[in-house]
């Protein structure tokens, strides 16, 4: 990856250098399914001129996804990551002013028809909050240490990546840490169709997962859109296992049907008792 060569190969400036560098600080995360098909999620990131000289990488929920081992490396330095605090919700590393940081690991998604993803053979779809650490400043509480954020996906051949935020040189660009972490991904073989909904003025991109065969109807497509109001957002509709159900986000949700019932009919059942990503968020550091 471009972005990773030029991160990896930037200068390192040691303790008792110059001063901070003036560049904005930025992260960079690439999600892969080594196994497609199953709840497990690759995930390498990589972070540069962040301010402090160390970071905290923040999990947001941990009970979501399982994850084993951190494996990070400071410059050409490789170091194993253990969690800290009673509810592991963080790993700190002390990265020198200036140098580059990456970060990979498998994050297996949790099971449960209340979790927030669901997967198939063609697709996997997930709430980033998930599976993603967030890096935040050691010496400033609850802040994050990046302005700047990229999100790419690497897939299986016919496989996409769809989500709520605006592309830029073939990535996910996100305003803020929330912005990106408080939204689904979707990656597989969709179905899209955009639909302008003018009542709300929302504009609905909806993607759905084979063998589904058919799509949202106006009504629910009006619903959706006066929860999420004016602006864009994306809709991602899936078959699995258990009761339908929906997961709705900052500018995306979630619905999962049950095989052998509309789409129509699974989203009205479940939207009764819609489950929002916000008892999550809360539990976040922020911004």
């Amino acid at each position: 990856m471009q972005v990773a060569g030029i991160l990896l190969g930037a200068t390192v400036v040691r303790a008792g250098g110059p001063a901070p560098p003036t560049e904005p600080p930025e992260v960079f995360y690439r999600v892969s399914f080594s196994e497609p098909g199953t709840s497990h999620v690759d995930v390498e990131t990589w972070s540069q001129y962040a301010r402090p000289d160390s970071l905290d990488l923040w999990r947001w929920v941990p009970a979501l996804a399982r994850i084993r081992r951190v494996e990070a490396h400071v410059s050409a330095e490789g170091v194993v990551l253990n969690p800290r605090g009673a509810q592991a919700r963080r790993y700190r590393v002390e990265v020198p002013r200036g140098a580059p940081l990456e970060w990979a690991y498998t994050a297996e998604l949790a099971p449960g028809d209340s979790m927030p993803h669901a997967f198939g053979p063609s697709f996997t779809c997930f709430w980033l909050g998930s599976v993603l650490l967030a890096p935040a400043r050691s010496d400033v509480p609850n802040t994050a240490a990046v302005v700047k954020l990229r999100l790419e996906a690497r897939l299986p051949r016919h496989w996409q990546a769809v989500g709520p935020w605006p592309v830029s040189k073939g990535m996910f660009a996100a305003a803020t840490v929330g912005d990106l972490f408080d939204d689904f991904l979707g990656c597989g073989t969709f179905e899209t169709r955009t639909t302008v909904v003018t009542a709300a003025a929302c504009t609905l991109q909806v993607a759905t997962a084979s063998p589904l065969p058919d799509s949202l109807g106006a009504a629910q497509l009006a619903t959706l859109a006066a929860h999420f109001g004016p602006g864009r957002a994306t809709v991602f509709v899936v078959p699995a296992p258990g009761a339908p159900r929906v997961f709705v986000a900052h500018r995306s949700a979630l619905v999962v049907c049950r095989a052998g019932s509309t789409v129509a009919a699974s989203f009205d059942a479940a939207w009764q008792r819609v489950r929002s990503t916000e008892r999550w968020h809360a539990a976040a550091p922020s911004e």
